[in-house]
């Protein structure tokens, strides 16, 4: 939609040249916004990654680590081409609170099941996967799902009543 307005700006505008000078401008502009719409999907796909490379990735250094820090391990388990995970990460994991209640409690795991080694234990399919792990790799909640905020701060005081039980 923002490309057919801003082509038709460019068209008004344009409108005094010449009909092969018209005919040229046009051409550009529309390469150009062809080369704008690849650049915007490339940015938007990165910053959803970006989301999770700063988490760990490697299942037995996170429960080495939880274990060090006194933690538990919230796994969440993704894919690359994924628009519900795509979804969750920059909707919810891209909220400095939703991580930030996680790190309190959690060492944050993430697995793509398209590049990480994940064990049998967990199901690869049927994504996102949260799982909520103790120091051990003992399993005390799982799901699945995209969630907003507000829904996975509802799990995550799910997660918290059950670890109580």
């Amino acid at each position: 939609m923002l490309k057919r307005i801003l082509l038709i700006l460019l068209l008004v505008l344009t409108s005094n040249l010449s009909a092969s000078s018209h005919a040229s401008s046009v051409r550009a502009a529309e390469e150009a916004f062809d080369s704008l719409d690849c650049e915007f999907e490339n940015c938007a796909k990165e910053s959803v990654s970006a989301v999770t490379d700063v988490w760990m990735h490697n299942y037995y250094k996170a429960l080495r680590e939880a274990k060090r820090q006194n933690k538990d391990v919230y796994l969440f388990i993704g894919a690359d081409e994924c628009r519900f995970c795509d979804r969750f990460k920059a909707i919810t994991l891209s909220q400095k609170s939703v991580i930030n209640r996680l790190k309190e409690e959690y060492v944050l795991l993430y697995l793509s099941r398209d590049h990480h080694n994940i064990p049998s234990k967990f199901e690869k399919y049927q994504v996102p996967r949260h799982y909520f792990l103790n120091s051990k790799g003992f399993i005390m909640y799982e799901t699945r799902g995209s969630r907003e905020v507000a829904g996975f701060n509802s799990l995550l005081d799910e997660v918290d009543l059950a670890k109580d039980d």
